[in-house]
């Protein structure tokens, strides 16, 4: 009886906290769901240079007569979606260049200070991010003048094809933020 009574207790102890609970309101609210994605920035540059007979890998050869105005294109182009960065074109001129050609900075270029004599010339530019590529001339006018003082002499002496003076192009892009000024960016980039 015992074991009875027990059971009829426990039933009844069950079907008081049901109703009781079910009694008991509680107000509630919850949101949706909010996913983070994390996305990888980039700064993307190409080099690029289409005028001038193409030589050997990266090379490109112009024909010198004294007096004449040589179209040479070497443009820096940032790639649409990279981020705002700073750009950096490196200019090496062979030790007897300026004995034959002339040529300026294109417009919005900054010199670097090189720290050195007779090493690579440095400028820089900042270029805001963009959804388009932007793209950036390295000289002025997209021209180099042969001086009007080359003699025929002179280039006799560099007919030979191991002597013919030179201009090279590098350009370089690091990312603007946390770079605290040009200078930072080239050690950065070094």
């Amino acid at each position: 009886m015992k074991k009875r009574f027990l059971a009829a207790l426990m039933a009844v102890a069950v079907a008081a906290g049901t109703v009781a609970g079910g009694t008991w309101a509680y107000l509630t609210s919850k949101t949706e769901t909010v996913e983070n994605v994390f996305t990888v920035g980039k700064v993307k540059i190409d080099l690029t240079e289409n005028t001038g007979e193409k030589g050997d890998k990266n090379q490109r050869q112009y024909k010198m007569v004294p007096g004449n105005d040589i179209k040479k294109d070497p443009t820096v182009t940032v790639l649409a979606s990279s981020e705002e960065c700073y750009v950096i074109v490196e200019v090496k001129e062979s030790a007897d260049l300026n004995g034959f050609v002339t040529w300026e900075i294109g417009e919005g270029w900054t010199e670097l200070p090189s720290g050195g004599i007779g090493g690579p010339k440095r400028w820089w530019r900042i270029v805001p991010a963009a959804d388009q590529d932007q793209k950036f001339g390295i000289l002025k006018e997209n021209t180099l003048k042969v001086k009007e003082t080359v003699t025929s002499e002179m280039m006799e002496k560099i007919e030979d094809g191991k002597n013919y003076p030179t201009l090279e192009f590098k350009a370089y892009a690091i990312q603007r933020a946390n770079v605290r000024n040009e200078s930072d960016a080239w050690d950065k980039l070094n």
